[in-house]
C-alpha cells in the first residue's frame, strides 16, 4: 500500500516534469505572452496552484516576459501585417498585457518605419483602386488604412501629400 502511494507520486513528479518540458517547447518556439501561457495550461486541466507554479518558474527563468513579448509582437505586427498603433494596442489589450507594457511597445516603433510603412500601403492601394475620382479615391484609401489601425489624422496628412 505504501509502495503504490510512492509510485504514485512518483508518476505525478514525472508527469509534471513532462508537462513543464511541453510548455517549455510552447514558449521556446516563439514568444508568448503569460495569458498565451495560461490558456496552453487550460488545455491540460491543472488546477490554480499548479498553474500558478509553472507561470511563476517561467518567469524566473526569464521564458515569459510581456513587456518582451509586447516590444517583439509590435514590431512584428507593423513590419509583417502592416499595422498600425490602434489594431497594435487593440491586439494586445486581447491578450492582457497591461497599458505600461503596451505604451513602451508604441514608443519603441522607429517613427520613420511607421511613415514608410504607410507611403507604402497609400501606394499599393492606390494602384489597386480603379476609380480615379481623386475625392472617392482618398476615401476608400483612407477607409483601408484606417481598417489596418493606422491614426486617422496622419492616415489624411499622409494621402494629402500622396495624392494631391
Amino acid at each position: 500500500m505504501n509502495m503504490d502511494a510512492d509510485k504514485e507520486i512518483l508518476n505525478k513528479k514525472i508527469d509534471r516534469d513532462q508537462l513543464f518540458n511541453k510548455i517549455l517547447k510552447f514558449c521556446a518556439y516563439q514568444e508568448r505572452s503569460e495569458n498565451d501561457v495560461i490558456e496552453k495550461l487550460k488545455t491540460f486541466k491543472l488546477n490554480a496552484s499548479e498553474t500558478g507554479k509553472i507561470l511563476k518558474r517561467l518567469k524566473e527563468e526569464k521564458f515569459i516576459d510581456n513587456q518582451r513579448f509586447a516590444r517583439i509582437y509590435t514590431t512584428g505586427k507593423l513590419r509583417h501585417n502592416k499595422w498600425g498603433r490602434i489594431r497594435i494596442r487593440y491586439e494586445l489589450k486581447r491578450k492582457c498585457i497591461n497599458n505600461d507594457d503596451i505604451e513602451q511597445a508604441l514608443d519603441s516603433i522607429d517613427e520613420d518605419e511607421y511613415s514608410q510603412t504607410l507611403i507604402e500601403l497609400i501606394k499599393k492601394k492606390k494602384g489597386s483602386i480603379r476609380d480615379r475620382n481623386p475625392f472617392i479615391l482618398r476615401n476608400k484609401i483612407a477607409q483601408y488604412l484606417s481598417s489596418k489601425g493606422f491614426e486617422n489624422d496622419l492616415v489624411w496628412h499622409m494621402i494629402k501629400i500622396i495624392i494631391p
